[in-house]
């Protein structure tokens, strides 16, 4: 058996040699600089123009590209629409669908979005509705905190969207909050790996550094809507280690500190609410953490300034996020608690 076979992950349906090595060889030879709309933190305002009440009423994300016209300052940009997700595509769930973008690629040249080709857009589940208008800046800044612990994650954009009905010209705009989030290829590229399927990854598989960032992350958020071995919100990064493999975590609306008023925890697991955290990992002793509690130490100034200085959020909101977020920290900084908190629902 060659080396390239024998260090595939055993675990995984990337086993075959030819697939390993075809993404292999595709891994970048240096980190790619962010795309042009991923480099700014302004916020900054769009439209999109399209038969919106169709869209509206389209939950099957199989369904036709939509067109539409995307619009922002003096660029107009023929886009593609289609519903996407799972639990919010449902209609008895959201108002309106989460969005997948689908740019025009000569369109894209010397705007803010140049080089995307495909984006997801977190938009508001019932656009007005202050609670759930204020859901997404809650999830958009948990992006912006998991930046700042490792690159191994998901550059977010926000933005005010005004959606434009082309076809019926009695009803009237929806504005409303989003967010853009980075591509997949993109995250990847930054960090020069390529992205890779990786259902049915084991522990052993995984970078372990970034696990234990990720696993920290989750239960600090409060988060327990994820899965290695789905492959669920989670995705997944191979680089010129061949043969370990860097989780990625998005879609937050489930956590805790979001706290949106659909998030339930799964019938299975022993917590009654979003808001008790619960260690959605695998088992990991204090002293193997040591090195990545040391990392969220490190940033608590900067992520406590995060809620402190957005204008995103009221203030009774960034508050409630700083005290849920005080909690985890007295957690992990007290080895008994922190043992006890991994080993209730831990995986081997």
């Amino acid at each position: 058996m060659s080396s390239c076979c024998s260090r595939a992950l055993a675990a995984l349906a990337l086993a075959a040699c030819t697939l390993g090595a075809r993404a292999q060889d595709s891994v970048p030879a240096a980190p790619a600089k962010p795309t042009p709309l991923f480099t700014s933190d302004s916020v900054f305002a769009l439209t999109i123009a399209a038969d919106i009440k169709k869209y509206m009423g389209t939950r099957d994300s199989t369904a036709p590209w939509m067109p539409g016209r995307l619009v922002t300052g003096a660029d107009t940009i023929a886009i593609g629409l289609k519903p996407r997700g799972h639990f919010r595509r449902k209609s008895s769930t959201c108002g309106f669908p989460p969005v997948s973008v689908k740019f025009d690629k000569k369109g894209v040249k010397g705007t803010v979005f140049a080089k995307q080709e495909k984006l997801k857009l977190v938009t508001t589940c019932w656009p007005g509705r202050a609670d759930y208008e204020a859901y997404i800046p809650r999830e958009y800044l948990l992006y912006k905190v998991y930046n700042l612990i490792t690159n191994f994650s998901f550059l977010a954009r926000y933005v005010r969207v005004t959606y434009a009905d082309t076809a019926h010209a009695d009803r009237a705009p929806i504005t409303t909050n989003a967010f853009f989030v980075e591509d997949q290829g993109d995250m990847a590229a930054r960090n020069a790996g390529v992205r890779i399927p990786a259902k049915g990854a084991t522990r052993d598989d995984f970078d372990q550094e970034t696990l234990a960032d990720l696993s920290l992350f989750e239960f600090m958020i409060g988060n327990t809507d994820l899965s290695f071995a789905g492959e669920h919100n989670v995705r997944f990064v191979r680089t010129a280690q061949f043969g370990i493999v860097f989780p990625v975590p998005y879609d937050f609306d489930w956590s805790g500190v979001v706290d949106t008023r659909y998030a339930k925890p799964d019938p299975s697991l022993p917590i009654h609410s979003v808001r008790d955290r619960l260690w959605m990992s695998f088992c990991f002793t204090p002293e193997q953490l040591a090195p990545a509690i040391a990392r969220f130490n490190a940033q608590r100034d900067a992520i406590t300034a995060i809620y402190a200085n957005t204008t995103l959020l009221e203030k009774k909101d960034a508050d409630a996020a700083l005290a849920y977020f005080a909690d985890f920290y007295t957690i992990i900084n007290d080895p008994k608690q922190l043992t006890k908190a991994i080993q209730r629902h831990c995986a081997g």
